[in-house]
């Protein structure tokens, strides 16, 4: 037998519209709720097995509960680190994220916009891993700003078009690491990428030229850190001939697996090549050397935060900033790269 509204009022000993409007997750409405009128009702609807029908309260309020994620994939750490924090903040909120999945492919990502849609989500994440925004992913998400909610961009991989939008800035990590190389006592950087990387070369390349140093850029295909690390490495000990070396990398298993191979050529690290990571994974605290690194993990929770109160924007005045927010991640400074 299904549980319903009056049934839990009657269990709690309060009225129909005080009872919806707790388990609606409202905090204000038309009736004043104490902290132990709200865990009395709660508690009410647990014991019964209450359940709310979302779509039903969606008619009634005509405020949308859920969020729509558009994501390439769920493999790099850093989007599903974000939809994890996300996922827990509208929770908090009383709403729910709707996952679009979309793995580079167009069609499939309008499928998700137009589930979006028929869900009639309150707004749209899409997160972005990719350095350059590809034409069509800049189309759909302009189509989701019709019938989705006010769309809200987050790139892991360099600038982003689509306003309001967040962005780890890249510039400034790769300045940082040059400030750390010269106070080092380094006159020769390198930047170590798997996959292609123009976006990412060329900040490299400006802030390496700033601090006057000399500097290259080493891709690996295909993208794997076993062959990255196999190319990187001799180009590394041929480098160190002329004086000591510092070498950043695109992810901290790169990082490890890099310092690994630098040991078994007979260099060391940091004093003969420096190696700074990129993430702050657990296995950079774990790695023989441990591994330094910019910490992208820590930046996630502040641009949750920052694309909450955006939505919140939305909810309370109806508009919402149309600026582009930058991020700059700390260094956790470890082994190697003292």
């Amino acid at each position: 037998m299904q549980v319903t509204l009056a049934d839990v009022a009657k269990r709690a000993g309060f009225s129909k519209s005080a009872v919806s409007q707790v388990l609606a997750g409202q905090s204000g409405g038309n009736v004043r709720i104490s902290e132990a009128t709200r865990k009395r009702i709660l508690n009410a609807a647990s014991e019964l097995g209450y359940v709310i029908d979302a779509s039903a309260r969606q008619l009634r309020c005509g405020v949308s509960t859920l969020l729509g994620v558009l994501i390439h994939d769920l493999k790099g750490s850093y989007a599903s680190q974000f939809l994890y924090y996300i996922s827990l903040q509208m929770a908090q909120m009383g709403k729910e994220v709707i996952l679009g999945v979309h793995t580079g492919d167009a069609q499939l990502a309008r499928y998700h916009v137009s589930r979006f849609r028929s869900y009639r989500t309150c707004g749209v994440v899409a997160i972005s891993s990719t350095s350059e925004a590809k034409d069509w992913m800049a189309e759909c998400v302009a189509e989701a700003r019709t019938g989705c909610g006010p769309v809200i961009a987050v790139s892991f991989g360099g600038d982003v078009g689509p306003r309001p939008g967040l962005h780890i800035d890249y510039d400034w990590e790769c300045e940082q690491f040059c400030r750390m190389a010269v106070a080092d006592g380094r006159s020769h950087v390198i930047m170590a990428r798997r996959g292609e990387s123009t976006g990412y070369a060329e900040r490299f390349r400006r802030a390496a030229r700033a601090a006057g140093l000399r500097h290259e850029v080493l891709d690996a295909l295909p993208s794997d850190p076993w062959t990255l690390a196999g190319q990187v490495a001799p180009r590394l000990v041929e480098a160190r001939r002329t004086g000591p070396v510092a070498v950043m990398t695109s992810v901290d298993t790169d990082a490890v697996i890099i310092a690994q191979q630098l040991l078994k050529r007979g260099l060391t690290v940091p004093q003969d090549v420096a190696i700074l990571g990129y993430g702050n994974f657990p296995l950079s605290q774990v790695s023989s050397p441990t591994v330094s690194t910019v910490d992208i993990s820590g930046a996630i929770p502040s641009m949750v935060e920052k694309t909450v109160d955006l939505l919140n924007q939305q909810e309370l005045s109806g508009a919402m900033e149309e600026g582009v927010y930058a991020f700059r991640p700390g260094v956790v400074v470890r082994e190697s790269f003292a």
